[in-house]
């Protein structure tokens, strides 16, 4: 009978490496100290054009976190018409932008900013961010690299920077080089290192990620995605016992991380150990909005421990499936408790829309096929069964590949990132 582990580890190493992800997507940087007063103004004086500039600001401070986007980008507009702008005004409107995922509007900002004051190493340094968050990576690269010189803290930032964007090109040979030398200079810096581990990673340098990870947490020993980091590469690594351990360690220091627990209990799910897995997941169900996938794992472990809680079962699927997209997986274990239950004809429907959905999913063929033959369809039955060992057979060769575009893919994906300031450069 098959094993449906290596089609829900795909699903699982997607959404954990995601969340690492999410981290260092899109870090857009403060401005650091205050530019010097226009002409003729002070700062504790100010023109009734900047007092103007600075209601605006503002006001897109205020209607930008309350989301509506017509406002937003009426008020950027708005703001932009404005003569005279300090630089400090436009980085700090900016950033604000970015942070609630108005990125055209942050690039608008931080553009204008590098006309009137093309002196300030920040806002081409933000203007590059924004850029990147756009997937404008040519353009990126572009201002990071015309940026003006400033100081050696600076260049350590456009060295990380310019790594970024050259792995997010494809130019993975630079990117490399300027990452390691960005985490050279500044080892305690948690974004060079979190984004050169990441990058490792996506090269399947897992030993290397390993201990780009293990330095930095000796700096920042409470970061929950450093070790987290730790924990994947372990993972992806074979080093099953070691994932475990620097998993533990995370939930120690923050009970409620949701992707420790989920990678902590599909580990310990795959190694067959079904109590603590269930343990765990189980566990993190009752944290605030758990993660979709921690339900799957904990129906999963109890039908491989022959429980009966089918009621339990049926709802913690059901809430698996509204939170994971077009979950196949879920679909199939739904079907196993129907049939437990006696309910062949609701077993049988779960598992048709399970290839409906997927229907390169063997395990949903090899279901069709026991439930087709316990129905007496013997032709469906032999279709069914036909098609899952052709599908399992194809496998062979491509399951490999399969793994490593899913974990690409999730890796280069920025949905959901959490923007980080550039004043911890600065610390």
């Amino acid at each position: 009978m098959p094993d449906s582990t290596q089609h829900c580890r795909t699903a699982v190493i997607a959404i954990l490496v995601t969340a690492v992800t999410s981290w260092s997507v899109v870090g857009i940087c403060l401005p650091v100290e205050l530019v010097a007063a226009e002409p003729g103004q002070t700062l504790s004086s100010p023109s009734p054009t900047n007092l103007s500039a600075n209601s605006l600001a503002s006001s897109l401070e205020r209607v930008s976190a309350e989301d509506p986007s017509e406002q937003v980008d009426s008020l950027v507009r708005e703001l932009l018409t404005t003569r005279r702008l300090g630089a400090n005004t436009l980085l700090r409107v900016g950033v604000h932008l970015a942070q609630q995922g108005f990125y055209s509007g942050a690039e608008e900002v931080f553009s204008r900013c590098v006309r009137d004051h093309p002196a300030v190493f920040e806002a081409h340094y933000d203007l590059a961010l924004a850029e990147l968050a756009l997937r404008r990576d040519r353009h990126a690269l572009a201002h990071i690299q015309a940026a003006p010189r400033g100081t050696a803290i600076d260049e350590v930032a456009r060295c990380y920077l310019q790594g970024k964007i050259e792995a997010a090109l494809g130019e993975t040979q630079q990117a490399g080089r300027d990452l390691a030398a960005a985490v050279s200079a500044e080892p305690q810096q948690e974004d060079y290192a979190l984004e050169f581990g990441l990058f490792c990673l996506r090269q399947r340098r897992y030993g290397q990620a390993a201990r780009i990870f293990q330095r930095s947490i000796e700096f920042n020993p409470h970061s929950s995605y450093l070790l987290l980091g730790l924990s994947l590469a372990e993972f992806r690594e074979g080093r099953d016992a070691e994932c475990i351990q620097a998993c533990q360690n995370l939930l120690a220091l923050d009970p409620e991380f949701s992707p420790a627990r989920l990678l902590l209990a599909f580990v310990l799910y795959i190694d067959g150990k079904l109590s603590d897995s269930e343990k765990t997941a189980a566990g993190g169900l009752e944290n605030f909005r758990p993660d979709p996938y921690l339900y799957y794992l904990d129906v999963a472990d109890l039908l491989k421990l022959h429980a009966t809680a089918y009621a339990r079962m049926l709802s913690e699927i059901a809430a698996a499936e509204k939170g994971i997209p077009h979950c196949s997986l879920c679909l199939v274990a739904e079907s196993k408790i129907h049939e437990r239950q006696g309910r062949i004809y609701a077993a049988v429907a779960a598992a048709e829309e399970a290839v409906d959905m997927d229907p390169a999913y063997p395990d949903a063929w090899y279901r069709l096929a026991i439930l087709y033959e316990h129905m007496g369809r013997a032709a469906d039955a032999r279709k069914a069964r036909a098609r899952f060992n052709a599908l399992k057979t194809a496998q062979v060769a491509g399951e490999n590949e399969l793994l490593k575009q899913v974990f690409m893919k999730a890796l280069g994906d920025p949905e959901g990132a959490k923007p980080a300031s550039r004043n911890n450069i600065h610390n």
